[in-house]
């Protein structure tokens, strides 16, 4: 499972964020790299430098995820040119999306969408089984939220994760869409 950092763009100017990567990350011929989330926001104002790092992160085994999705300010047009691997559908869209028909509409706009331009879609902000089943009826392939896990800290976390790789019947994951 990719580990997804959220990741400001002015940290893409300001930090050599490819050569750190390129250092620090595991060499471990089966490490599943990293997903970098950027908001609309942060990275419409220069494309360009967004595809020149996303090239240089692919490299290294990472992607860049379109964080909020749809809360932001870019037009569909300069979202088509983005170099993302994941769309990340805001919460604000899927709360109540198993009831709210908009909220709904919304949420199946994106997905498919998405599966036009060949991406992952992530569902943020779950907090019921019934939004869960919703969005996996409609084909978004990840969801997070707490309905899967609360933040809570990093040993915490860890035990869960150790936790859960061991005991296969635990559902849903933590990054994942129960039954997915």
């Amino acid at each position: 499972m990719k580990t997804a950092v959220n990741v400001p763009m002015s940290a893409f100017v300001k930090l050599p964020i490819t050569r750190m990567l390129s250092e620090a990350r595991p060499r471990a011929a089966n490490w599943p790299g990293m997903v970098l989330e950027v908001t609309e926001d942060q990275i419409i104002h220069d494309l360009n430098l967004a595809n020149d790092v996303a090239e240089a992160l692919r490299a290294l085994n990472c992607t860049l995820a379109l964080d909020d999705f749809g809360a932001g300010y870019s037009s569909l047009a300069c979202s088509k040119q983005l170099p993302f691997s994941e769309l990340k559908i805001d919460r604000s869209y899927v709360m109540n999306c198993d009831h709210d028909p908009l909220n709904a509409g919304l949420c199946e706009t994106i997905v498919e969408l998405s599966r036009r331009f060949g991406l992952k879609t992530v569902a943020e902000g779950i907090e019921t089984v019934y939004e869960s089943h919703k969005l996996q009826a409609i084909g978004c392939h990840v969801g997070q939220g707490f309905l899967f896990a609360k933040p809570m800290p990093r040993d915490q976390l860890i035990r869960l994760m150790r936790n859960r790789m061991t005991n296969a019947s635990a559902v849903p994951q933590l990054r994942g869409m129960a039954g997915s």
